[in-house]
């Protein structure tokens, strides 16, 4: 047995570390690949050696699914055949131009070729599937938003100018066929970039390989009619094609297609300032084509509403994540956000047998604030209630505002005569002293509370809500400005009803103003 477990941890090892010999030899071979034309080595060898990389890159995926056993080998057999495609094609390439001097163009290694990027696209798609617990539209759409200037410019300056030129209809279409094949494996890459799932060392070189052939594929086509066979693109395309035999073999591909635990990415100002500068690319570009200053003025025009309206929508997201956990009218915590931590901290505290307590507070004669002095004053009656009962709480203890006049104290860790205690204080916090709810008038606002314990009230927050609400109707029914649980008073208080209160009298009618 000892002799199995030392053996399987120097396996561990070995598969560990496979990845990093094999990004190592890429460097080397790399390096020689440019150092064999100065040595006055023959064309032949470092076309040889760029097949022999290619082919490499395709058995190192094989290699890595064998030793690294990810839970779905399919994605990955997907990708080893996209680079064996690749590889075919570059023999092919080479038998055609170099063996048989053939110069034809299309040939069948364009084929070949092109036969590549369906497959990436497919693996790629699977990835973004498995990792994707939903449907995430929003990285969807953010994906279509970077992807679809690229295509513009793509069309433009690239896919056009082939359309237009004097060679053959083969020809324009393979030529036109590159580059809008490019174009797909960039929409799927960002739709992985962009949604959610964990960013692995296995996710990060998959991503830099994409990153290196999309680059190398773009200045190919720039370039077309004065590459060679030799240039320093060739480096570029050996980098990506290392680096995707470096991923199937580190030892976090296993993880790379796990489902994530979020549903969605939370978007940042970053995020948005790309997408951004992404959609104004399509004004740049028609600036660059049509230099009128008629079409200079209404780009920028366009620009700066386009932008001015990303940081509308900016700011208001920022406010709606706010809003999500905090009233707009008080500050405090919001119901849904109670919810959930009701939920929690029932939990823990049945799990850990502790105590826990939750006060239902509702504001008294809320009607005849409102009768009397609107609806204004009504809100800031409420706000300066939610501010005087989390300043009387104690730090921890979470205070939220439930639906029109209620809000809600949860207290963990606190017995029921304790938070009994803090329930009082609370009540009389609230009343000490009057409350402004105009220019001239002063009322004396009272609350009535009621109290609910764990586990006497109950263990669930369904339970407790329940007898909390029934102790406060108690209070209600019983004068008011009191705390009850469903089981009777925890102390007596005065009738309270709000009194109006001026400035200088309590009794004098304010003055009317013409």
């Amino acid at each position: 047995m000892a002799g199995e477990r030392s053996s399987s941890k120097v396996g561990s090892a070995n598969s560990g570390s496979a990845w990093i010999w094999l990004t190592g030899v890429g460097v080397a071979v790399t390096i020689g690949y440019y150092i064999l034309p100065v040595l006055n080595v023959s064309r032949v060898v470092q076309s040889l050696t760029f097949i022999a990389v290619s082919t490499a890159a395709a058995i190192a995926v094989l290699v890595g699914v064998y030793i690294n056993k990810p839970a779905s080998r399919f994605p990955w057999l997907v990708l080893a055949a996209a680079q064996g495609m690749y590889s075919i094609g570059d023999t092919v390439y080479f038998v055609l131009h170099t063996v048989l001097g053939r110069e034809d163009y299309p040939d069948l290694a364009d084929l070949f070729y092109l036969m590549q990027y369906p497959l990436i696209c497919w693996a790629l798609m699977i990835f973004v599937r498995r990792r994707t617990p939903g449907r995430d539209r929003v990285a969807l759409i953010d994906a279509a938003v970077l992807a679809i200037p690229a295509g513009m410019i793509a069309w433009v300056f690239v896919i056009s100018s082939r359309n237009s030129s004097g060679e053959s209809l083969a020809a324009r279409l393979v030529s036109a066929g590159y580059p809008t094949m490019d174009l797909l494996v960039l929409a799927v890459a960002l739709r992985l970039v962009l949604g959610v799932g964990t960013r692995t060392g296995a996710y990060r070189l998959l991503i830099t390989s994409l990153t290196l052939q999309l680059t190398a594929d773009a200045l190919y086509v720039l370039t077309k009619d004065t590459y060679q066979d030799g240039s320093l693109i060739d480096s570029v395309w050996i980098g990506a094609y290392v680096l995707l035999g470096a991923t199937a073999l580190h030892p976090s591909m296993r993880s790379l297609d796990r489902t994530s635990a979020r549903t969605v990415v939370t978007p940042t100002r970053g995020r948005l300032m790309v997408l951004a500068a992404a959609s104004l690319l399509p004004l740049v570009v028609m600036v660059v084509k049509h230099s009128d200053t008629h079409v200079i003025a209404a780009a920028v025009a366009g620009g700066v509403t386009f932008l001015l309206i990303m940081a509308r929508m900016s700011e208001q997201a920022a406010e709606q994540r706010v809003l999500a956990i905090h009233d707009g009218l008080t500050g405090l915590y919001t119901s849904d956000f109670l919810d959930e931590a009701m939920e929690t901290e029932c939990e823990r505290a049945l799990f850990a047998r502790s105590e826990l307590t939750i006060l239902l507070v509702g504001v008294d004669n809320v009607k005849l604030i409102n009768a009397m002095y609107g609806n204004i004053g009504g809100d800031l009656v409420l706000r300066e209630v939610a501010t005087r009962l989390r300043m009387s709480s104690r730090p921890g203890d979470l205070v939220a505002r439930l639906d029109g006049d209620k809000f809600l104290i949860l207290m963990v860790g606190l017995s029921p005569r304790h938070a009994a205690q803090v329930a009082e204080q609370m009540r009389e916090a609230v009343s000490a002293t009057h409350v402004d709810v105009d220019d001239e008038a002063r009322i004396r606002v009272t609350v009535s509370v009621g109290m609910a314990s764990m586990p006497t009230d109950g263990t669930s927050p369904r339970d407790l809500l329940h007898a909390a609400d029934q102790g406060l109707y108690a209070a209600k029914r019983s004068g008011r400005n009191r705390t009850y649980t469903r089981n009777g008073p925890v102390a007596e208080a005065p009738l309270a009803v709000p009194i109006p209160d001026q400035r200088h009298s309590w009794h004098s009618v304010a003055p009317h103003r013409s």
